[in-house]
């Protein structure tokens, strides 16, 4: 029981701070949110512990997916899909779990 308290704990405080972080990446233009790097300033500004390990894709889909690759260039990207994916370990057993979060652009 004590060990599964501890994950409803370590869980909690993963959620918490990723939520955070899709608040904080709410109150940004799409432009200032469109990198991993950018993501991943935000997240840290949440302190979120250093035990926690996460990573961070970026998608972007443009208003054409059907063109061809060679004409997606040319159309900015008007939504973008942010994917954290935090795994954490607790007396010897690792979970992880992913959220995500969508930014369309003003």
């Amino acid at each position: 029981i004590f060990i599964h308290m501890g994950f409803i704990k370590v869980h909690e405080a993963a959620v918490a701070c990723i939520t955070e972080a899709f608040e904080d990446i709410d109150l940004k233009n799409y432009d200032e949110v469109s990198t991993n790097s950018q993501i991943d300033e935000i997240i840290k500004s949440t302190n979120l512990p250093s035990s926690y390990k996460y990573e961070i894709n970026v998608s972007h889909y443009s208003e054409n997916n059907d063109l061809p690759d060679d004409k997606k260039s040319t159309i900015k990207d008007i939504v973008e899909k942010i994917n954290v994916k935090i795994t954490y370990t607790l007396a010897g057993t690792t979970k992880s779990f992913e959220m995500n979060k969508i930014k369309i652009k003003e």
